[in-house]
C-alpha cells in the first residue's frame, strides 16, 4: 500500500517523456494490393454497391484504399481520411453503415451525384482561379508521388480484371476515395492524444494525393481531402504539401496549428463539429507532443464553417438528407455551401453535452 502512488507517478513520467521527446514512427509506404486481400474485401462490401479496391494490405491490423467511382477520370475527387480504430477490418458495418467510413463515403458520393444532377456545372469558378496558387505547392510533392501513381492508375483496370463490369462501366463525375494508408490510434489513449502517428501518416497522404493527380486523365475541377477526428490531425499536418483544392476538418481534436494561415496551404479550409460531438470536450491544448492545439471551428482559427443541420454525434457528419452532408457535397463539387447561421455557430462553439458514450477520435 505504501507504493500505491508509484503507478500513476510512472504514467505521468511516461507522458512527460513523450511530451518532451515525441516519438516519430516510420512513414508508411504506398498501400500494396494483395490479390487475396482485395478479393476478400471486394466480396465483403460488394452487397452495398460496387467498389474499386486500389490497395489492400492484410499485414498487422491491415491497410486499405477503396474508391467509389473512377478517380482517374472523375471531375471531382474526395479523399476521406478516417481516424482512430479504423483499419482493414473496420471499414464498414453492414448493419449500421452510417457508423463506418465506407458508409460515409457512399453517402457522400450519392449526395454529390444528386447535387450535380440538380445543378450540373454550377461550380462557383474557384477551381480555375486556384490553379496558379496551388501549382507551386504541388511541385515538391509530385516527384515523391511516383510510387502511389500506380495505385491510382489501377482504378480503371482493376474492376475489369476481376469481372466487375458494373464498376468499370460507370460514368462518374465524382469519385470518393477512402484512404486508410496509415496506422491509426487504437482507443482513446496516448497514441490518440499525441501527434506521432499523424506525423507519420501526413507524408503518406501527401504522396497519395499527388499520385491521384499524376494518374488523372481529363479535367479535374476539384480535389478535396476530408479528415475526420484523428484523421483531421493527419490532414492538417499534411496541409502544407497537400495537392488539394479544399481541405475539410470534421470532428477535430485540434489542427496542430494556431490558424489557417499557419497550415501554409493555398487550399480553402473548412471545418465543422456537430452540436452533440463529444470531441468538443477534448482540451484544445498542446504541451510538447500532448494535445492537438487550436480547435478548427473556433473563430481564432479562421476556417470556413460548414452547416451542421440534421446531424449529431461524432459519427454523424454524413447523414443522408442532412444540411451537413449537402454542404460537404457542395465543397466536393467546388461550390461554396451556405455557412451555418450565427445561432447554430454559437451552439457549436458552446460545446453542448454529447449524446451517448464517447467513441474513439
Amino acid at each position: 500500500m505504501t507504493f500505491r502512488w508509484l503507478y500513476p507517478f510512472a504514467m505521468l513520467c511516461a507522458l512527460f517523456a513523450l511530451a518532451v521527446r515525441p516519438a516519430n514512427p516510420a512513414v508508411p509506404g504506398p498501400v500494396e494490393r494483395d490479390a487475396g486481400c482485395a478479393a476478400a474485401l471486394s466480396a465483403r462490401v460488394r452487397a452495398e454497391g460496387p467498389v474499386r479496391v486500389l490497395g489492400c494490405d492484410p499485414r498487422g491490423r491491415g491497410l486499405a484504399v477503396v474508391a467509389l467511382g473512377d478517380p482517374t477520370t472523375a471531375r471531382h475527387i474526395a479523399v476521406l481520411v478516417p481516424g482512430t480504430d479504423i483499419d482493414l477490418g473496420h471499414l464498414d458495418d453492414p448493419t449500421e453503415p452510417r457508423l463506418r467510413p465506407l458508409g460515409w463515403a457512399r453517402a457522400l458520393e450519392a449526395a454529390a451525384e444528386r447535387a450535380e444532377a440538380i445543378a450540373p456545372g454550377a461550380a462557383n469558378g474557384t477551381a480555375a482561379s486556384r490553379a496558379d496558387d496551388t501549382a507551386a505547392s504541388r511541385a515538391d510533392t509530385t516527384a515523391a508521388s511516383r510510387a502511389d501513381t500506380t495505385a491510382a492508375s489501377r482504378a480503371s483496370d482493376t474492376a475489369a480484371s476481376r469481372g466487375d463490369t458494373t464498376a468499370a462501366s460507370r460514368a462518374d463525375d465524382t469519385a470518393v476515395v477512402l484512404w486508410v494508408g496509415y496506422t491509426t490510434p487504437q482507443g482513446v489513449g496516448v497514441d490518440a492524444a499525441t501527434g506521432s502517428l499523424a506525423r507519420a501518416g501526413a507524408p503518406a497522404l501527401q504522396r497519395f494525393v499527388a499520385g491521384l493527380r499524376a494518374a488523372h486523365h481529363g479535367p479535374l475541377d476539384d480535389l478535396t481531402v476530408i479528415g475526420h477526428s484523428y484523421g483531421s490531425v493527419v490532414t492538417a499536418i499534411a496541409a502544407h504539401g497537400l495537392a488539394a483544392d479544399d481541405i475539410v476538418l470534421l470532428g477535430s481534436p485540434g489542427a496542430r496549428a494556431h490558424s489557417v494561415a499557419a497550415l501554409h496551404t493555398s487550399a480553402r479550409v473548412w471545418a465543422a463539429r456537430t452540436a452533440g460531438d463529444w470531441i468538443a470536450h477534448v482540451p484544445h491544448l498542446e504541451i510538447g507532443d500532448l494535445g492537438h492545439g487550436t480547435d478548427p471551428v473556433s473563430p481564432a482559427f479562421g476556417a470556413r464553417l460548414l452547416p451542421i443541420g440534421g446531424t449529431s454525434g461524432h459519427d454523424g457528419y454524413f447523414v443522408p438528407g442532412s444540411a451537413a452532408l449537402a454542404g460537404l457535397a457542395g465543397v466536393v463539387l467546388g461550390r461554396s455551401p451556405s455557412p451555418p447561421t450565427s445561432a447554430t455557430a454559437t451552439h457549436v462553439l458552446a460545446a453542448a453535452a454529447p449524446a451517448g458514450p464517447p467513441r474513439s477520435p
